[in-house]
Formats: C-alpha cells, sequence, structure tokens
C-alpha cells in the first residue's frame, strides 16, 4: 500500500472513531439526532413489567428484541431506552391469553411505566358447586349458604332456619338469618339448629354486622336502637338510642348511622363512646364510607353530590370535579381511591390521597372506566390494584383500571346475577346455577 492510500486510511478510521465517539457521548446523554428539525433531541424510555414474563413485545407493531443492559440487570420487565419523545403503541401478547394494549407517551428525559400489566386467559374454566336452583348465595367461613328458588336456605345438603341471610362473612362460621317471623342466630357447626333472636316484636333491623371484639356477639341497627345480640343464646340488649336511622356502616370498632336529618351518629364499640356528626349536608343521605382509619367519610347525598368530611376539623366540601349523580361507594383496599357508580351505570374512579404507581396522582384527580352499559356493581381486587371485577348488564368484565387508553377490559361471562369474590375465586349465578372460577394468572 502506497503512502497516499495509507494517509487515506488513517484519517478515514480518525473520522469514524471521532464520529462513532462523538454519537456514543450523544447518546449516553439521552440525545439522538433529529432528521426532521436537524437538531438533537432528549431521549425517554419505557419500562415494562407484565405476566406471563415470557410474553412477546410490539412497539408500533414490530416485534424484536427490546431488551438492554439496563433491562437485563432489573428483575424482571423490559427497559426500552432511547426512544424519540412521542406517542408508542405497544402491545403485549402470550398464546393462550388475550392481549393488552396502550398509547404510551414518551417524553424527553423521562421513563414512562406500565409495570402492572396482567394477562388474562381467553377462556376461563368455570365450576358448577351446586345442585340447587340458586336465588342468592352467602360465603362463610365453613362454606357457602344457599337460597333456592323456593326461597329455602341450605348449607350443603341440610336446611337451615330463615328465608334469607342477613350478615354472614368469609371468616366466620355464625350467620343471621331471618323470615316474617323474626331474626335467627345459627351456628354452620349445627346448621339444623338455631336460636331465635328476642326483640321487641315488629322490630325491623335496617343493617347487621358482627361484633368488632365480642366473637359470640353482633350488632343491629334498628330505626330507634343500635342492638346488641348473643349468637349464644339470642338475648338482646339495647347499645344506644337513635334519633333516626336511614342506613348504616361499619368501620372497624365504629358504627356510623346516617340519619334523616343529615347527621351521622358514630358510635365506637371499644371506646362505648357516642358522637353525633353535624355534616351540614341538607336533603338527606344516601350512601356512606370512610376512609382506613375513619378520619375521613365519603357521603352521597341524595342528590348524588358526593362529600368528604373532615372529622379533625369538622368541615363538609363537594368535590367538584365530577357533576355525575352517583348513587353507590365502593372505597379500595389500599384507601387512595374510591369507585363509584353513577345513577345511570357509568363507573369513575376517585383519588382521595395522592399516589404514585405508574404516574402520580393527585387527590381530587377522576377519570372514568368506559363500559359498553349500565354498571350495576364493583369489585376491587385485593393485591392487584390496577384491575376491578364490573358487573355490567349482567355481563362480568374484568376491567384494567388505568386512566391511560385503551383500557384494557375481557368479558368473562354473562347472564350474571351476583357476583362475589373470596380468596382469588369468583363465586357467581348464571342462569340460576352456581358456579366458581379461579381468578388465575400464568
Amino acid at each position: 500500500m502506497n503512502l497516499k492510500a495509507r494517509k487515506f486510511f488513517f484519517y478515514l478510521f480518525i473520522a469514524i472513531f471521532v464520529l462513532v465517539g462523538a454519537y456514543l457521548i450523544v447518546s449516553a446523554q439521552g440525545l439522538v439526532f433529529d432528521y426532521q428539525t436537524l437538531d438533537f433531541m432528549r431521549t425517554g424510555g419505557i419500562f415494562l413489567n407484565y405476566t406471563p414474563s415470557e410474553s412477546q413485545v410490539e412497539i408500533n407493531g414490530s416485534v424484536r428484541d427490546y431488551g438492554s443492559t439496563i433491562g437485563n440487570l432489573l428483575s424482571s420487565g423490559t427497559f426500552l431506552n432511547n426512544l424519540a419523545p412521542g406517542n408508542y403503541n405497544v402491545k403485549i401478547s402470550y398464546p393462550g391469553y388475550s392481549s393488552w394494549q396502550k398509547s404510551l407517551t414518551v417524553t424527553p428525559g423521562v421513563v414512562t411505566s406500565a409495570s402492572q400489566v396482567i394477562l388474562w386467559p381467553e377462556t376461563w374454566s368455570n365450576k358448577k358447586i351446586s345442585d340447587y336452583k340458586t336465588a342468592d348465595f352467602w360465603l362463610t367461613s365453613d362454606g357457602l349458604v344457599i337460597k333456592t328458588d323456593q326461597n329455602l336456605l341450605y348449607f350443603g345438603n341440610e336446611k337451615i332456619k330463615g328465608t334469607s341471610v342477613y350478615l354472614s362473612d368469609e371468616n366466620r362460621n355464625i350467620v343471621i338469618t331471618g323470615d316474617q317471623n323474626g331474626y335467627y342466630a345459627v351456628n354452620l357447626d349445627n346448621p339444623g339448629a338455631y336460636f331465635a333472636i328476642d326483640l321487641p316484636k315488629g322490630t325491623k333491623i335496617e343493617k347487621w354486622f358482627f361484633h368488632p371484639f365480642d366473637q359470640n356477639a353482633v350488632v343491629g341497627t334498628g330505626e330507634k336502637y343500635i342492638y346488641y345480640v348473643s349468637t349464644v343464646n339470642g338475648s338482646t340488649g339495647k347499645l344506644y338510642s337513635l334519633p333516626d336511622n336511614q342506613f348504616s356502616y361499619q368501620n372497624g370498632n365504629e358504627i356510623f348511622v346516617a340519619e334523616k336529618s343529615g347527621n351521622i351518629f358514630s358510635a365506637n364499640l371499644v371506646l362505648r363512646t357516642n358522637t353525633n356528626i353535624e355534616t351540614g349536608i341538607t336533603g338527606g343521605l344516601n350512601d356512606l364510607s370512610t376512609d382506613a382509619g375513619g378520619d375521613e367519610l365519603y357521603i352521597l347525598d341524595n342528590s348524588g353530590k358526593l362529600h368528604e368530611y373532615d372529622r379533625s376539623n369538622g368541615t363538609s366540601t363537594v368535590f367538584s370535579s365530577s357533576s355525575l349523580p352517583f348513587s353507590k361507594i365502593y372505597p379500595s383496599p389500599d384507601g387512595n381511591r374510591l369507585a363509584l357508580i353513577s345513577g345511570t351505570g357509568a363507573v369513575t374512579i376517585l383519588a382521595i390521597k395522592d399516589y404514585k404507581m405508574d404516574y402520580q396522582v393527585m387527590s381530587g384527580d377522576f377519570w372514568n372506566v368506559k363500559t359498553p352499559g349500565p354498571a350495576s356493581d364493583f369489585i376491587w381486587l385485593p393485591g392487584i390494584p390496577n384491575y376491578g371485577l364490573i358487573l355490567e348488564n349482567g355481563n362480568l368484565i374484568l376491567s384494567e383500571l388505568d386512566e391511560r387508553s385503551p383500557q384494557n377490559q375481557y368479558e368473562m361471562e354473562s347472564n350474571i346475577s351476583k357476583a362475589v369474590l373470596s380468596n382469588n375465586n369468583i363465586y357467581f349465578i348464571k342462569d340460576g346455577s352456581l358456579f366458581e372460577v379461579a381468578l388465575k394468572q400464568k
């Protein structure tokens, strides 16, 4: 090779070294060259964490290995780095599972996350668990109590007293039943036996609650009194007098009774104290919930407006973020959100505290969960904060709760009249038969 050629390759290698070095320096700073603006722009990234972990990831329709050195250092998930700012259509799929899709926006210097993606089965294996024609059912620690289409109650193959269950819990083996003649305490260790509850003749209990510390007692809120009831012998006693009673709610040791005046009577059964909360809400109350500590009350008035009452300073405010008239409140297990169903069946998620999952959510933020038809019930999934179950026009919908579109939704069953979640199993009535299905993930 002559001298001229050697000089050419020498300067060429220097130029390549300079260009590659400059590119690596620019890339390390998260910059890419935009050929439209002929300028450098800062890049961003997308972090995805999903189940099953072997799923295929597509970005804008392109399938390839999106892993990176950073991504390989993570315990799970995929990190997509050096992405130019803009919108990216992400699709995650796995054989036998419904795919997940989302439009994610990348901004300069920021990693956009979708860290709670779950792919759910395309088909669900339902198991029929009763031969009775089922009109209703209730969960207990010992199994299910079933109400037949003949208004009879059965626990297993044994008939129990009453035509309906008014109190049950999946962690208790005591149920309170009733019929036109009164109320009964039934211990499912001996379901054929019962104690008639000794209430004044004609007394109607608006709602029953398990006593917070007495395992042998329940509490009932009547029109004029809160009653203590022994489940051992059915004897009763009056705990508190009430001016009137519209509906009641329990949070831990406290029972809250909404009065027709708009005030709320609070009884702490452990401290044996009671207070009258003057909410300042006129026109009557329709529903009530609290935060985990019972310091904040969330109240629906009869016009469907949502109020927040702060017990620490005695002030009541109206959430003005949504004009929908609500009819039902469902507090989330994490205490950060409320699910609300409007009178028309629309589902809204409202943040009641600042929190961060994949993005920052501020108290008062709200967004709608899109459903094809009116919803009648909502179920939070404990331990799975980004999904919920919605009963909509008889369809059981497993819905993503992320406000970013599209919201991924999956129909599990149709023609459902009731659904209850317990220990990752869903129990539901379909066409008069009782079924169980596991809310399984791969």
